[in-house]
């Protein structure tokens, strides 16, 4: 029997990730055709010999089709309600960050250990998937060959790390006092520091949707049709757009929060449905548009969710009162940091699982404590691997540092009002574009070269969030 051609290869790639995001939707409740299992093996096979995007694409296709059972049976189990208390496990963080009740919020707590638990075995069984997957490949522990990133993993979330340290931790400190009284010591702790109490009595909750995508129409750049946004809720992770059937009709599944952090999550699906690729009838055109990397959509989000840390973007289109607006922005500051801490812990998280080294667990667990400041038993660590994958880390992880870049280029074209400018859409663009065919090594002769740019602005960005801020 021949080999299929070149051309099927990449319409059944295309097909592969379209799978990713009809199990989204069946885990969200909606009814949608059921994945078939695909075979790994044709795009093994052919991906050394393509080249550019299409290279990219049958890497990718490759680790998600091998991987897809376990990773599926995980992801399940995550979807789960947590036993007599309605919470699932993946919008956990979301549970204690709204509850209220200490008593209820540590029985959450508790409930969330035992799940994770009762799922570390199909937690390890994604890792063991994964490092087959990626061996499979011949790429040892990179992820370059899928595009999600090409600066080096480990040297990025090390760099990530070091330049949120001391505003983290001075951050942490004082939210530590005035919030709890003490230094926190739980995943629980975490979850009341990032409540931010004076945002969500400064920010028109309303009116979320607006705050989050007006300013696109401003800057002269076009959003997608999509379906109706669910209403907020307390439960669930945040909202993703999903293509789930061939029509190629976007879909937004899961709520936004019914706080702050919900005008954070629509302000995120805002950029990443402006830097989401078009789909074209053609397979190969699809998958240039797709890129060699996976950076665009991420980097899309994190400009947009970014907006929230702007001054003038929080008085002028936010609606938040002056005399409050540092006050916010303290909050949402500490939001990012923790953010962009996280990306860093689950991208060594992924980096430190692949090493087929001892102590996987105490590893990762001392990474956890460093990154976020509380403990992780170290039998869950592979959760946070599998969490990792799923959530594209090391994508994510670039994808902060070239928005940085991005931004600047936008203040230094447009000023710090760029998101008012009619002309800033078509810069803003070209940034997705050069996201998607070059990631964040634009004109750098080197990684190295590239990470230590990135590096520097975004030091820049941080000092001038905390200058912002008042922090």
């Amino acid at each position: 029997m021949s080999a299929p051609s070149l051309d099927l290869l990449v319409e059944r790639a295309l097909s592969v990730r379209q799978d990713e995001d009809r199990w989204t939707a069946a885990l969200a409740g909606l009814d949608v055709e059921a994945p078939r299992p695909r075979d790994p093996a044709p795009f093994l096979a052919a991906w050394p010999k393509a080249e550019g995007p299409v290279r990219t694409l049958l890497a990718e296709a490759a680790l998600l089709a091998g991987t897809a059972r376990p990773r599926r049976a995980e992801r399940t189990l995550r979807a789960t309600p947590l036993p007599r208390l309605g919470v699932r496990r993946d919008g956990a963080m979301r549970g204690l960050r709204l509850e209220g009740d200490a008593a209820r919020r540590s029985a959450i707590h508790e409930a969330l250990g035992q799940a994770e638990d009762a799922g570390r075995p199909a937690a390890v069984e994604v890792v063991r998937s994964l490092r087959a997957g990626l061996g499979a490949l011949g790429q040892g522990t990179t992820f370059e060959a899928i595009g999600w990133g090409h600066l080096g993993l480990r040297a990025t979330a090390e760099a990530v790390l070091a330049a949120t340290e001391d505003p983290w931790r001075e951050l942490a400190r004082h939210r530590g006092r005035v919030v709890l009284g003490r230094i926190p010591g739980t995943l629980a702790d975490l979850a009341a520091l990032l409540r931010a109490p004076a945002a969500d009595r400064a920010l028109p909750l309303a009116d979320r949707a607006g705050i989050a995508s007006r300013w696109a129409t401003k800057a002269g750049l076009a959003l997608p049709s999509v379906g109706p946004l669910p209403p907020p809720s307390a439960d669930g992770p945040p909202p993703r757009a999903v293509v789930p059937d061939a029509a190629q009709r976007l879909r937004i599944v899961f709520a936004p929060a019914p706080d702050a952090h919900g005008v954070l999550e629509l302000a995120e699906l805002v950029g990443a449905l402006l830097a989401a690729p078009e789909a074209a009838r053609d397979p190969s055109i699809t998958a240039h548009r797709l890129g060699a990397t996976r950076l665009a959509v991420p980097l899309g989000g994190t400009l947009a969710r970014r907006l929230l840390l702007a001054p003038s973007f929080l008085v002028r289109e936010a609606g938040v009162d002056r005399s409050v607006a540092p006050a916010c922005l303290r909050e949402l500051l500490f939001v990012e940091l923790v953010r962009l801490r996280e990306a860093a812990m689950q991208g060594l998280a992924l980096a430190l699982s692949l090493d087929r080294e001892g102590g996987l667990g105490e590893r990762i667990a001392d990474l956890f404590a460093r990154a976020l400041g509380v403990p992780l038993a170290p039998a869950r660590a592979p959760q946070h691997v599998a969490e990792a994958f799923e959530d594209a880390a090391p994508a994510r992880l670039e994808a902060a540092l070239a928005e940085a870049a991005l931004e600047a280029r936008l203040v230094a074209e447009h000023d710090e009002d760029w998101f008012r400018n009619p002309r800033a859409g078509s810069a803003i663009e070209r940034g997705f574009v050069l996201a998607g065919a070059l990631g964040t090594a634009e004109g750098a002769s080197d990684a190295g070269e590239a990470l230590a740019a990135r590096r520097a602005e975004l030091d820049a960005r941080l000092r001038r969030w905390w200058r912002d801020a008042g922090a």
